[in-house]
């Protein structure tokens, strides 16, 4: 079997193309989109196609709109009297608006009040060219159906919602209402009646509100009106029973206890006034010129004398100071000093005695009313304290009743007005105008996203493709799956007719002249082709500078490759330089190169085999490129072809030949289906492999290789083969010769 190294490691593990092939480069992927440009550009003119149809064929439609603001500004006038309060607006509330605009309830009156019934694009012979065709074909097979008028409103209903668009903006309190329509005139027409249709449901449902309201509070009226006169016969009828007498003011008791309570508190006071002023004398200390006992007496006569004491006690210390103490007139100031003080004391002491009097008789007269309160309040506990309990649990009854019978009253009163000024909390702030242009079919957005899409799925389908591409179209693939140098890619080349003057000298053994694809290299020296192959050829001088290298094999993994094209150019390419090249026919199963060059021949490597002297007289000459060729026997057929390739003679031969050439190049049988190769590996030095671009299978190849017994040393590298000359184009980044 196949020795394996780091490098073909993908050999014995096919199931390794899936790992290998996730790793991404951006090279490889361009590469990839280059060489299936037309993959992407057929799906890309596909769909730019199918959009410009539905452009051509759908109708054109218009779009207008109109925003309605919910809980604007009010009127100041009813906004606080009204009896059914407006919520403030937040996200839930909104978001019913925008519910309630495409209720039933709105849309209706539009579909009314616009007569749409009649409208051609609602009743259905306004439609496209798909769905007139439709609905001719289904005429046939259906019954025509009488539906009512409710039927016919519902569908129209619906027919108008699914072109109407309801939404918020953003987080505000505005509501966009979008209609899109065929007439640009109906879609603003219509958008701006559904915002009508809403405000006027709005004030609908409020005047139906405050109707139902206003009815309900006329029933609890007359229900409170009755309640609140019971109530006050009830007070009425206790009052008599328990001998109640009621006042302005309140029960009799009641009052007196009232009136005695504020005559106590008043002589408090008195009392209290007079113990400070009392008080305040007996604290005197005998100083005249003590300002507080003339203000707290607020006496006249107390005032004139300390007056005039204050005025001698100035004049008599301006006068001791000038004159001395002893003076005569210093003395009589102090005398009449000290008489001044003397009446001050006596004066003193009278309104001393007054004061006296007057507290004691404050305190008697506090103690009195004190007395007479306490005996009142104990004849008002002992006898009515328990009827007044409930007098006041029946009073507060009919007050309840009366407050009620007033509140409900001026409510209702309230709503009476409200009913006929009903205040809406929405209003239009922007009314729809006539759109001049159509909405859709949106024909740069369409066909640019038709592009773009076209585009990424073309690219989506290409990888695809590849990923399920089973085959080698570069050599990175070759050299990454196989671990084997890739020497290049071979465009695929047609047969050509040989020229009828193409004479085949059989008593010479001479090839003719022009041989066709056979002799390429020849014919086309710098093509592409010519290029690899020498690519070829330097690859076999390097490695004959480490190890002598005579003895080529060309195969292929299947029938058809390519592989005896190849090997008879590549001997071309070995025989330039004068190098003496034999080129043997080793497929004795098919002989497609000796069919191919010389046709029929009854001499060939079978004759050689069995007698090796004669092997000069069967091989042929190729005057052109200077080559000897030794051809199979194509009327002969062996069945066991795998032993004459082993076999002694066999080898006897490959070493005549490299004694005697300088290159031995072998077209062998393919790989897979016989095991002619491997019967003869060892007598080759060097094999060539040949694939098929975009055609063998990679399991193909790697089974072939696997079955292949020999080192990897000994494979000297891969050719792709049989690429398109268009695509070849693409699968290289240089382009330097041509094909």
């Amino acid at each position: 079997m196949l020795q394996t190294n780091k490098q073909a490691k993908y050999y014995l593990d096919p199931s390794s193309f899936s790992e290998h092939g996730a790793n991404f480069s951006f090279a490889r992927s361009w590469s990839t989109i280059q060489r299936q440009w037309r993959l992407i550009a057929t799906i890309m003119c596909t769909l730019i196609i199918f959009s410009t149809l539905y452009i051509i064929i759908a109708p054109a439609k218009y779009t207008a709109s109109t925003t309605v603001l919910i809980g604007g500004s009010k009127n100041q006038v009813f906004e606080k009297t009204q009896i059914i309060a407006d919520a403030p607006p937040d996200t839930s509330t909104i978001d019913s608006q925008v519910e309630v605009i495409k209720s039933e309830s709105v849309i209706l009156p539009v579909v009314r009040k616009l007569k749409l019934i009649n409208d051609s694009e609602f009743s259905g012979s306004e439609r496209g060219i798909l769905q007139n065709c439709i609905a001719y074909i289904t005429s046939f097979f259906s019954k025509p159906r009488l539906t009512s008028e409710t039927k016919i409103d519902y569908k129209i209903t619906q027919a108008l919602l699914r072109n109407l668009i309801v939404k918020r903006v953003g987080l505000t309190d505005v509501i966009e209402i979008t209609y899109t329509s065929l007439d640009p005139d109906k879609s603003a027409q219509i958008a701006n009646a559904i915002a009508d249709s809403y405000i006027i449901s709005d004030l609908d449902a409020k005047f139906e509100a405050t109707r139902r309201t206003g009815e309900w509070l006329q029933d609890r009226i007359k229900e409170l009106r009755m309640q609140s006169a019971a109530a006050d016969e009830a007070v009425r009828k206790f009052k008599e029973e328990n001998n109640l007498v009621d006042t302005s003011r309140g029960l009799i008791s009641q009052q007196q206890l009232t009136d005695l309570n504020t005559q106590l508190i008043a002589a408090r006071t008195l009392t209290a006034e007079a113990k400070a002023k009392l008080d305040a004398l007996q604290d005197w200390n005998g100083n005249v010129t003590n300002s507080k006992i003339s203000d707290a007496l607020k006496s006249d006569v107390i005032s004139r004398l300390r007056a005039q004491y204050l005025d001698f006690s100035a004049k008599e210390s301006e006068w001791a100071n000038r004159y001395g103490a002893d003076h005569l007139a210093a003395v009589r100031l102090r005398d009449q000093m000290h008489e001044i003080s003397k009446s001050i004391s006596l004066e003193l002491n009278r309104i001393t005695e007054t004061y006296k009097s007057d507290y004691k008789i404050a305190s008697a007269r506090e103690g009195a009313i004190e007395k007479s309160l306490n005996q009142l309040a104990l004849e008002a506990a002992g006898t009515t304290s328990k009827a007044q309990l409930q007098l006041r649990v029946l009073e507060s009854t009919a007050q309840t009743y009366r407050t009620l019978h007033d509140n409900f009253l001026q409510r209702s009163m309230e709503a009476t007005q409200q009913q006929t000024f009903p205040v809406s909390e929405a209003r239009i702030i922007t009314k729809a105008d006539t759109p001049e242009r159509k909405s859709s079919p949106k024909t740069l957005l369409i066909l640019s996203g038709a592009t773009f899409i076209g585009c990424f799925l073309g690219v989506f389908a290409v990888f695809v493709r590849e990923r399920l591409d089973n085959v080698f179209r570069t050599e990175a693939q070759i050299e990454e799956f196989t671990g084997l140098k890739c020497f290049g890619i071979l465009p695929k080349i047609s047969f050509l007719e040989q020229q009828n003057e193409n004479v085949i000298s059989k008593l010479e053994r001479m090839l003719p002249t022009n041989l066709g694809i056979y002799r390429y290299v020849i014919d086309a020296p710098f093509s592409r082709f010519a290029e690899t192959l020498q690519n070829v050829k330097l690859s076999i001088q390097i490695s004959g500078r480490v190890s002598k290298v005579r003895t080529f094999g060309i195969v292929s993994a299947l029938p058809g490759e390519g592989k005896t094209t190849i090997a008879a150019n590549f001997a071309a390419i070995l025989a330039q330089g004068g190098k003496k090249i034999l080129l043997i026919d080793s497929d004795l199963r098919h002989n497609s190169m000796t069919k191919g060059f010389i046709g029929n021949t009854d001499n060939g490597l079978l004759a050689t085999i069995e007698n090796l002297s004669t092997v000069n007289q069967v091989i042929w000459h190729d005057p052109i490129s200077g080559i000897d060729f030794l051809p199979a026997e194509p009327r002969i057929h062996i069945a066991h072809t795998a032993e004459i390739l082993s076999s002694k003679y066999m080898e006897q031969l490959i070493n005549w030949a490299e004694e005697n050439y300088d290159y031995v190049v072998l077209d062998l049988p393919p790989i897979m289906p016989v095991v002619d190769v491997n019967s003869i590996s060892h007598l080759i030095d060097r094999f060539i492999m040949v694939v098929e671009l975009g055609k063998t299978k990679k399991e193909i190849v790697l089974k072939s290789l696997s079955k292949l017994e020999c080192p990897i040393e000994r494979i000297l590298g891969v050719i792709l083969n049989k690429a398109d000359v268009q695509s070849l184009k693409h699968l290289e980044s240089y382009h330097y010769h041509d094909i």
